[in-house]
């Protein structure tokens, strides 16, 4: 599975928007909603971003996506 599909994933069981996330990552919603469907990579630094606000240890996140 893809670090995007994980994060996919992630941001479906929290609960909360991509609009949201969005707001509170800085990352601007043309750019995150292509990522969580598989139409781009995420930057490392977005994928930091949503780690911290989903709660997720970026290790273990890119562990199981290999």
């Amino acid at each position: 599975m893809s670090v995007e599909k994980r994060i996919a994933d992630e941001i479906k069981k929290s609960g909360m928007t991509v609009a949201a996330i969005c707001r509170m990552t800085g990352i601007k919603p043309g750019a995150l909603y292509p990522a969580v469907t598989g139409k781009r990579e995420l930057r490392a630094d977005e994928f930091l971003a949503l780690c911290q606000i989903l709660r997720l240890d970026p290790r273990d996140v890119a562990d199981k996506s290999a």
